[in-house]
């Protein structure tokens, strides 16, 4: 098995999650072997959580079995849990990866959330026990449909797991216990960073990756990427106001390409002058959210004085029945 990346990924994250991988792997052979079997990933948005996963998965020469946490929700309690079932299931009988991995990307979302600034907030039960005791038995994963009694289904492999997310506090407490998660932050700083910009900017000197870092100290990969994107769009926009007449005619993969080149050429100086509108419209944003009143100012029942938030604008007694998981509003 050879092991190749295409893109910098940043070295603790690349191996943790290598590690991860390996550990799984001899797992098969050494049952009794005992490590944290979810690795969960925690790091702002757009800071390559879930595309680093899959270059890594596909160094690795292991196939990828995604579930995405807000589809984890039913209206029946064991229907939540189905599409875990299923990726594991799938991954439990994958005989060609090094080793399956099942990826769950924002897993602060649907039935495994958790607001700690609303109280009484219940997750599924029975998703979260299928996740909890496959973490603590990797070989067997529980059937519950909530019509018929539970059943153990075994798996010819023990699969991988690793979990993304934007924010650890939003994430049912026991799963991410010591002995059976470990947490990886990725939020890549300083040298970390700059290597990943010199993917991002290919043909950007060494010195001018070193300026462009230091004009936006306080930036995360997320606001580079959308620097990225933000050229392409402006590089476009120029393009099409001077072709308006003849946007049908021509070869368009060769106009594609040549759009794609110059806007991957834009020079340093337009990097920072997109830049520096990106960051002021940034802080604009955040000065609006912060003036917004909060939701418990605007009623302070809600949340804090015994209520429960279904998600959806509903609010019942906490003495009352146990909420269900949050089903979204069906549009007609």
């Amino acid at each position: 098995m050879g092991f190749k990346l295409d893109r910098h990924v940043p070295s603790r994250f690349q191996w943790e999650t290598v590690s991860h991988f390996v550990l799984n792997r001899m797992m098969e052979e050494l049952p009794e072997l005992k490590f944290e079997k979810i690795l969960a990933v925690a790091g702002p948005p757009g800071t390559g959580k879930t595309s680093n996963t899959y270059a890594l998965a596909e160094a690795l020469e292991s196939k990828v079995y995604s579930v995405q946490g807000k589809d984890l929700v039913g209206q029946l309690e064991g229907a939540a849990a189905a599409p875990l079932v299923d990726a594991l299931k799938k991954a439990g009988n994958d005989s060609e990866s090094f080793v399956p991995l099942v990826l769950i990307d924002d897993i602060d979302t649907g039935g495994l959330a958790h607001d700690p600034n609303i109280s009484g907030t219940i997750s599924s039960e029975a998703l979260k026990g299928c996740l909890m005791g496959w973490a603590d038995n990797p070989r067997s994963v529980t059937v519950d449909d909530g019509m018929s009694a539970p059943r153990i289904v075994s798996l010819r492999r023990p699969p991988a797991m690793v979990v993304t997310t934007n924010r650890l506090d939003h994430i049912y407490p026991p799963i991410l216990r010591p002995g059976r998660s470990r947490i990886v932050v990725l939020d890549p700083k300083g040298e970390e960073l700059r290597e990943v910009l010199k993917g991002i900017f290919p043909h950007l000197s060494g010195l001018s990756i070193w300026n462009l870092h230091r004009k936006f100290p306080d930036q995360s990969i997320a606001f580079f990427v959308a620097l990225k994107a933000e050229i392409a769009k402006e590089t476009v926009i120029h393009w099409a106001s001077a072709h308006m007449g003849s946007l049908c005619s021509g070869d368009w993969k060769s106009r594609a390409l040549q759009l794609q080149k110059i806007s991957n050429g834009a020079s340093y100086q337009d990097l920072v002058s997109v830049g520096e509108r990106l960051a002021a419209q940034s802080r604009n944003t955040n000065f609006v959210d912060q003036a917004k009143p909060s939701h418990e100012e605007l009623n302070p029942l809600i949340g804090r004085e015994g209520f429960h938030n279904y998600g959806n604008g509903a609010l019942h007694p906490a003495n009352g029945e146990l909420p269900q998981p949050h089903i979204p509003p069906v549009k007609i």
